[in-house]
């Protein structure tokens, strides 16, 4: 990855978790579009922002209409952690004919902007439902994909918080780009485990040392505590970034290219 750094578009971006992990595996790695729909999750997008936690670029709000044509040949990697509703045993399961189901709109984008590398996030149960739908799309794009359940206590965390991820790499597009003439070992080698600094940075994620939640816990009230609920939503549907990160690390050696 000698001549730029690793251009990424971030697609249902959440509050930025998935973003901070694939950070932390690709230090070099630039944002250059942050897409995230939830009014939350995108008003905690902008903070990281603000704070310079995230790296700086637009972030546009509706999925269905981003506009990817102008993304072609900018674009080296497409991330995210699209909607697990469709998928998740606390839903419906309802898989393709659940109106959140978001993959054919990635799949667009990702068919345009023609980026060398995916990294995508699920819930386990999308292994059973759906998943085929994806590897088999990426596939078809003359993706070569990987894919694996990853558990939050890999990484030092303390609760379970398993995870499916996918890593998909295009290896005609990584050698014409020069990011490592295809060899993903010199691209996403960059994650190290830090033991205790990285589990204590769970454990106050993502709230302040000291500012822990208020009662009540589950309800936006009229007692000015409503952004507490939302924050909540933001953990519930969050990545942990060491998960992602060790992931991101696993899959593509993995991979062998």
């Amino acid at each position: 990855m000698d001549s730029h750094p690793l251009n990424v578009l971030s697609v249902c971006s959440g509050g930025g978790g998935l973003d901070l992990g694939f950070k932390r595996a690709v230090p070099k790695s630039k944002p250059v579009c942050y897409v995230e729909n939830e009014v939350p999750a995108a008003g905690v997008l902008a903070h990281h922002l603000e704070q310079g936690t995230l790296g700086e670029a637009p972030i546009w709000t509706d999925l269905r209409t981003f506009a990817a044509e102008p993304w072609r040949g900018v674009v080296d990697c497409v991330i995210g952690g699209y909607p697990c509703q469709p998928f998740s045993i606390a839903g419906k399961r309802l898989g393709k004919s659940d109106p959140r189901h978001l993959w054919p709109f990635i799949e667009r984008i990702v068919e345009t902007t023609e980026p060398a590398y995916c990294f995508f996030e699920n819930v386990p149960l999308h292994l059973r439902d759906g998943f085929d739908e994806v590897a088999g799309s990426l596939h078809g794009m003359g993706f070569e994909v990987a894919a694996g359940l990853f558990a939050a206590a890999e990484v030092g965390a303390p609760h379970e918080r398993e995870r499916l991820f996918i890593f998909a790499a295009h290896t005609e597009r990584a050698r014409s780009t020069g990011l490592g003439k295809g060899d993903t070992s010199s691209i996403f080698g960059g994650w190290e485990w830090r033991g205790a600094e990285d589990v204590q940075s769970i454990l106050d994620a993502p709230f302040e040392r000291g500012n822990r939640w208020p009662q009540p816990l589950l309800r936006g009230m009229d007692d000015g505590l409503a952004h507490r609920y939302e924050r909540l939503q933001i953990v519930g549907n969050g990545v942990v970034p060491q998960q992602a990160a060790y992931a991101l690390h696993v899959l593509s050696t993995a991979l062998e290219l």
